[in-house]
């Protein structure tokens, strides 16, 4: 039942719907997710992708709102992480994922400051950093990966994981934008 059950996850999951298996009985969940798919990201690849956010989801879906927020700053941490493996050859991760942002946005030119873009967008680009210290305050804070000092609520674990989610597809799109026939 469990091989059916991930055969129809790849199909409905790109209509935002996720079939969650509930002690013997499987349940419908709408996701509300966002698809990444990179054309190539690099050693993690679109299945590890595929992974983390079906981990996100799942985790909310069944109250694990810690391990959303861990499985969400992994997500974001995955993407910038091999990026900057793969366009950055000095680059070095260290587990910052403050300091991994801060390169990412110069390889990318998504710097507000550097950019000829409306207010509009600078704005939201310069949001873009609180997302990050966010994600990363958010995990040392209220995740298992850590002693949690707050425990979160649903609420939160889907902000973050939402948030982790949209940064991702768009430093992706970004990506594919900009490097797009320089391969």
């Amino acid at each position: 039942m469990a091989e059916a059950a991930e055969k129809i996850n790849k199909i409905i999951s790109h209509d935002g719907y996720l079939l969650i298996e509930k002690g013997k009985r499987y349940k419908i969940a709408v996701t509300e997710s966002v698809d990444i798919e990179p054309e190539s990201l690099g050693e993690t690849g679109n299945d590890f992708l595929t992974e983390q956010i079906k981990k996100c989801d799942d985790k909310i879906l069944e109250g694990d709102f810690d391990g959303a927020i861990t499985n969400a700053r992994t997500l974001t941490e995955t993407v910038i992480v091999d990026i900057l493996s793969k366009y950055d050859s000095d680059y070095q991760h260290k587990g910052d994922l403050i300091a991994a942002y801060k390169r990412i946005k110069n390889l990318l030119n998504l710097d507000p400051s550097n950019i000829e873009y409306p207010d509009s967008i600078k704005q939201i680009l310069s949001g873009l950093i609180s997302i990050i210290n966010g994600l990363a305050n958010m995990r040392n804070e209220m995740s298992d990966a850590h002693a949690r000092q707050y425990k979160p609520e649903k609420r939160h674990s889907k902000l973050a994981v939402n948030s982790s989610k949209t940064l991702s597809e768009f430093l992706i799109d970004t990506l594919i934008k900009q490097y797009r026939g320089k391969r």
